[in-house]
């Protein structure tokens, strides 16, 4: 995608170049006025938002249809939910952990032991510590090349340890695990660090999740729904409300800032939908090889995964 608004074009020195050829002497008053005129004439301030900012008309309202999200959805792929009570993060580490270990045996492993093994594995991870979701969504390439989603992941009121206890039995297990992606904005920047140090930068990118992110990576997501690249989706009310989430907004498909109530009454932002992304930009853009690990309890919290930038040891 080629985008210049006429605002890079006169930081680039435009106006400058108008006043050379056709010897007139450039002031910043002069330019101002050159681009404002320009605003100022066209027919409608939308035609103006298109013409000069790049801007699509008309741009506004959900972005995936219902239609083509329940067509790569499944009734076969769960949602995995884990949420701790509120004052949790006050219990001690061997509660805490303990807590956590239960619902990974109970609930996470036995959907990892259902994967197939010869495959190449990728995930997205959208964070959050309270109020909204974090969220993991998987993505096993099949031998034809479709992504599909095995299961997906969601956490609400997770202290921040077992959020990574959680993430790094997660990968550790996922088959041929290749790369990540994760947001690293605000308390996320955490998680997709030590996720970074543990399985090494060329597989875990720490994404900065802003408008020039979206209008890049937003697009190949819708192409791989109606592709068919995509597949495998939960039939479930909440991931179809959070993909139908997100809007087009100044011409980006984006999460607008307004929440939404969950069926289970807490609040949701889009997360799935965000993480989905994630996951697609990990598959897109990503090519590390495989990565063969024993499980969380065979690397622990000090030590790395094989990495082709850290090697394998301890710190």
């Amino acid at each position: 995608m080629h985008r210049i608004t006429l605002d890079d074009a006169i930081a680039d020195g435009l106006y400058k170049r108008i006043c050379y050829v056709t010897g007139q002497t450039w002031s910043a008053e002069a330019e101002k006025k050159w681009r404002d005129d320009l605003y100022k004439n066209a027919p409608n301030p939308e035609s103006a938002d298109e013409e000069y900012g790049c801007i699509p008309k008309n741009s506004g309202g959900n972005w995936l249809s219902s239609l083509l999200i329940e067509k790569r959805m499944s009734a076969d792929t769960p949602v995995l939910r884990y949420e701790c009570p509120q004052g949790f993060e006050l219990e001690p580490d061997y509660v805490r952990e303990r807590h956590c270990q239960d619902w990974i045996d109970e609930v996470l492993q036995p959907e990892l032991d259902k994967l197939p093994k010869d495959v190449r594995s990728f995930d997205g991870e959208d964070f959050a510590r309270s109020g909204d979701l974090s969220v993991h969504v998987p993505l096993i390439e099949l031998q034809n090349l479709v992504r599909r989603v095995p299961f997906i992941l969601e956490m609400r009121n997770v202290p921040f340890r077992q959020q990574e206890q959680v993430t790094f039995h997660l990968l550790d297990a996922l088959p041929g695990f290749a790369g990540g992606a994760f947001d690293a904005r605000g308390n996320g920047q955490f998680l997709a660090e030590v996720a970074m140090q543990r399985y090494g930068a060329d597989r875990i990118h720490q994404v900065m999740l802003s408008e020039g992110w979206y209008r890049e990576n937003m697009p190949p997501v819708k192409a791989a729904l109606e592709d068919g690249d995509l597949d495998g989706l939960p039939k479930d009310k909440d991931v179809l409300a959070d993909l139908r989430a997100v809007q087009i907004i100044n011409g980006v498909p984006r999460i607008p800032d307004t929440r939404t109530t969950g069926e289970d009454k807490g609040k949701r932002h889009g997360d799935v939908a965000v993480a989905v992304a994630l996951a697609r930009y990990a598959a897109r853009v990503i090519d590390a090889a495989p990565l063969a690990t024993k499980g969380y309890k065979g690397i622990g919290r000090g030590q790395f995964a094989a990495s082709a930038r850290f090697g394998r040891g301890t710190w």
